[in-house]
Formats: C-alpha cells, sequence, structure tokens
C-alpha cells in the first residue's frame, strides 16, 4: 500500500512510500530517502530507512532534528567517552540531555 510521508521541511512535498503495514508507521517519524521524482508526478517517490518513534516525544523530535541537519546521534565511541571522561564537572548524561535551543 502506498502512504504519504509529510516531510518537517515545508519546502519539500509529501513523499510516496509503499509500506506493508501503514499502522506501523501512523503518528511516528521517520526518515526516507527519494529514489525517484518522475517527471509526470507532482510528488517523489521514496522508501524509509528508519522509524525514530512517536511523534511529540521529545528524544524522538531531538533526533529528527539531529537526522534534518546530518548530525549523527549515533552513541559515542570509546575514544571520546576516555577524553570526556578527563573533563571536570561533566558527564556523559549531562551533555547528552542538554536540550540546545536557538531564539532568533
Amino acid at each position: 500500500m502506498n502512504v504519504l510521508a509529510v516531510p518537517i521541511d515545508i519546502r519539500i512535498p509529501p513523499i510516496r512510500v509503499h509500506v506493508s503495514n501503514p499502522a506501523e508507521y501512523y503518528d511516528k517519524r521517520v526518515v526516507v530517502t527519494i529514489r525517484e521524482w518522475p517527471e509526470t508526478s507532482q510528488l517523489p517517490v521514496g522508501f524509509i530507512t528508519a522509524s525514530l518513534g512517536g511523534i511529540g516525544s521529545i528524544d524522538v523530535e531531538q533526533r529528527a532534528l539531529l537526522v534534518k541537519n546530518n548530525v549523527s546521534f549515533a552513541d559515542f565511541s570509546k575514544e571520546i567517552k576516555r577524553e570526556m571522561s578527563l573533563l571536570e564537572n561533566w558527564t556523559i548524561t549531562e551533555v547528552r540531555r542538554t536540550c540546545f535551543c536557538f531564539v532568533h
């Protein structure tokens, strides 16, 4: 079955995605890759590469913003963890849970 994935970026139109179980993705943030955009269609065609979780969850929305801006949210490497342990007054939990906001 084809469904429409609505991008966070309003400049991109909805993307047609074929899924076997649409209910699995309802109200979820997903990462979609555009596979093609036929000249005769107003909508691109893509596929889901990852499901981030339910819309509205702070963790999921933060991951979505990271993905949108091409920032990895993978776990820290052993080398980074070792370097962080040398810093005073910092723990990995503090760094990873800090909410960064920008006001224009």
